[in-house]
Order: structure tokens, then sequence, then C-alpha cells
């Protein structure tokens, strides 16, 4: 007799006693912390420092679990999504979308992301069953619906079949850089480089302004991801301009932001001229064209076509930034306290955010972090330097936060107490697809450069 298969009321029953479990453990943890605050405030217990460390293992130990509960979760409703269609497709029930939405318990946003994910479960099984075993997150489902909603059948097929690839690169990658390596997957399927891509961002873009009653005025929209960095660009440096202006009486904070694209637009006919820019771009795209490894990106990782590139290049400032045989920028600078602009460049065509793990602010808003510290005799050079935006730089400084570079540039971190908290790979010399997703020449990585439109 064939062994019993679970179903989705099994299953969910299942997932059910997980929930319950984990909040038993977090109410646990709850009252400890009480506990630990009181003897914090009394002074009756010389070992809290070293009881406040166990807590925080153990709080770390309930979030894994509770991850994990959700993703089984996310698991279960996938599974009913699934059967839902089929019921509908034979007329006995409404669709996945309508049954997930229920009479209002979630909104219509949450519902189609859900039934999407379902979709995305049935035509690539692997993935679906990586969310049931909770080695991935329903967010990298997410991640490969976003990037392949405008693929044409054929290239959807293409894309499936890439399927077992993306799973194991979904276990080992934050949403974020596994986001970017399904649409570097999909470019090559196109063979376009991304161009139809960026024609259809721009296509999509849009600025929607209304008044409220109160006569405050509201604007959202979108914009393709050039457009996107100019504007995001020229409202940084404004910002700037009005902080050190001001005698220390304005923060950079969103309020001057808004006065800083008012600024913008009031002078806007007195300060045309080139936009900023940044382009990274490899040497062989950048001589001979495209190619299977081509690297063409903005500063803050955005991909874009090499056409668009080439318009760049006809009127801007090219930067070279030589890389070793390992794919890890030689150092371009000398020993000083600060990063040269050169060696900025490098870190530019390394890094396209902060280095922290899964942090996602970007490189411009970053500083230059000595692994170890210039009063110590640190030097600023490539191999220790890394950048890090002001709530990681303080976390390392303040915070007393660990972090070491290992031989492949790997970033590693340890939190005060000396666990070990993450590693966290190069961001745009992207090593997770050497040999995975998609061909790289033989021999050593391109040369690349840097384009600064000024």
């Amino acid at each position: 007799m064939g062994s019993h298969v679970p179903s989705v009321f099994e299953r969910l029953d299942g997932v059910r006693s997980q929930i319950a479990a984990a909040r038993a453990q977090l109410l646990d943890a709850r009252g400890m912390l009480a506990a630990l605050r009181v003897e914090l405030e009394t002074g009756s217990n010389s070992t809290v420092a070293g009881d406040m460390g166990a807590e925080a293992a153990a709080i770390r130990r309930i979030t894994n679990e509770a991850r994990s509960t959700e993703r089984a979760l996310d698991s279960v409703l996938i599974e009913v999504a699934q059967r839902t269609d089929q019921l509908a497709a034979a007329g006995t029930s409404v669709d996945a979308c309508e049954a997930l939405l229920g009479v209002g318990e979630v909104s219509g946003g949450t519902a189609r992301r859900e039934s999407a994910r379902a979709r995305l479960a049935r035509s690539m099984p692997q993935l679906g069953d990586a969310l049931a075993a909770g080695t991935v997150g329903g967010e990298h489902l997410d991640a490969i619906a976003r990037a392949s909603a405008q693929l044409d059948e054929q290239e959807q097929t293409a894309l499936e079949a890439r399927q077992g690839e993306l799973a194991s690169a979904a276990e080992r990658l934050p949403v974020d850089a596994f986001g970017r390596l399904v649409r570097a997957e999909i470019d090559h399927i196109r063979r376009d480089h991304g161009l139809q891509r960026a024609l259809d961002q721009k296509a999509r873009s849009e600025f929607r302004s209304w008044t409220s009653n109160d006569g405050t005025g509201h604007f959202r929209g979108s914009l393709d991801p050039e457009r996107f960095a100019v504007l995001r660009g020229a409202i940084d440096r404004e910002v700037t301009m009005l902080a050190n202006g001001s005698d220390g009486t304005r923060a950079k904070d969103a309020n001057t932001a808004a006065a800083a694209l008012v600024e913008l637009v009031s002078h806007g006919n007195g300060r045309r001229g080139r936009a900023h820019v940044t382009v990274v771009v490899d040497a062989d795209n950048l001589i001979d064209g495209p190619h299977d490894a081509t690297v063409c990106e903005l500063g803050d990782g955005a991909p874009i076509p090499p056409e668009t590139m080439q318009r760049h290049t006809c009127d801007a400032l090219i930067r070279k930034v030589v890389v070793g045989s390992d794919g890890v920028p030689l150092d371009v600078g000398r020993a000083a306290r600060t990063a040269t602009p050169a060696q900025w460049a490098a870190m530019e065509a390394e890094h396209a955010s902060c280095r922290w793990s899964g942090c996602d602010q970007p490189i411009s808003r970053c500083q230059a972090h000595h692994i170890s510290e210039w009063e110590r005799g640190g030097r600023t050079d490539l191999g220790n330097l890394v950048p890090l935006c002001s709530r990681h730089h303080h976390a390392v400084h303040e915070g007393q936060w660990k972090v070491k570079l290992l031989t492949d540039r790997t970033l590693r971190i340890w939190r005060p107490d000396g666990t070990h908290h993450a590693d966290a790979p190069t961001a745009r010399l992207d090593p997770w697809l050497d040999g995975r997703s998609r061909p790289r020449p033989c021999g050593p990585p391109p040369t690349k450069r840097r384009t600064n439109d000024n």
C-alpha cells in the first residue's frame, strides 16, 4: 500500500501547530525581556549582560522559526489557489484571486500577488517545492513574477526550463540580488540585453498630482531607471547644497528633499546642462558591443541596454577601473585617509549599494569604511575599504559590530557579542552567475570602465 499523501487540510493543521508553537515561544521571549528590563533598572543581577546575549540569540532563533512558518503558510495558500483555479475551470468555484480576497480579509493587491505565486508555482514546481520546504520565500517568487510579466510564450518556456537553477539561486541569495539575477536571465533569453525592458519601463512611466481638501499638494509616479537616476541624483546634490549652506539648521531629510525638488524646478532654466549619471560598463561592451557576460548598468545597479550606454558615452567622462584575474578591482589609489575619486570609481564598479547584508541603500549615500581603522595603521586602499550607509557605518563604530573582508571580497559580519551575523557577497561582480545561469567567457573578466556623465 502506498504512502499517505497529506491533504491540504492536514498540511494546514500542521502549519497552525507551527504558528501556535511560535506564538508561545514569542510570548516566553517577551516575558524574559520584561524580566531583564526590571533587572537592568534595579541592578539586582550581575549576569544581566550574559542573559541579554542569550535572549538575543533566542529571539534570532524564534525569528527564523517564524519565517519558516510564514513560508509554509504561503505554500498552503499556493496549493489552495491552484486547486481553486481547477474548480473554477470546471465551473464550480470562483477563481483563485476572488477566493483569496474573501470578504475583505486582505487587500486586492495581496490577493493578486498570492494568485500570481500560485500560477508561478504551477509552471515552476521546483520553486513551489522549495517554498514548501522553507528554503525560499514568497518574495523570491514575486521577483520572478514581476520580471517575467511581459514575456511571450516562447520566452516564458525558456525561463521555466531554468527553474532548477533559479530555485538553487533563490536558496542562496537575498531577494534583491535574486531579482537582478532573474532580470539578467531574461535579458539573456531575449538576447536584446534589456532593450525591450527599458522601452517598456519608459512607456509605463507616469506622473500624477492632486490637491487635498486642505490645499496640500500630493504627487506620485514612476520612472524608468535612467531618468529616475537623473532625478534622484539631482535631488541628492541639491539636498547636500541646502544642508551644507544652512549652518547646521537643516538636516538631510525628506523635508529638505521636498525643498530641493522645488528649487530644482524653480531654477531649472538657469541650471540646464548635462545630467549626472553613473554608468558601469565592461570594456569589451564599450569597444566591441554586447556579449554574453556584458555588464551594463547604472550606478545603483539598475540594468540599462547598451544603446542607452552608448548615448551617454557620446558626451561623458570615462574613468577606467582595472580588475584582476579574480574579478576584483585592483588598487587604483594611494595611502591617504579619505578615498580618492578613482577609488570610489572602483568601489562603484564592484558595488551598487551598501555592503551590509540585505541593505539596499544606494552607494551614492554611503561612506568609505576602513576595515582596519586608519588610526591603527589601516591603509586607504581597496583591500581595506567598503561602502557602508550611515546606519551600518554607525553600527560598526558606535555599535561595536565587527566586519572583515575575505579573500573573495565577501564581507563577513559579526554581532557585538561575537556571534556570526551574515556573509555578504559582492553585489555587482556577480559570483553566483559564474557557470550557473549563463555562460562566462574563458580567461580573466573584462576590464571595466565607469562613465560619469557630468
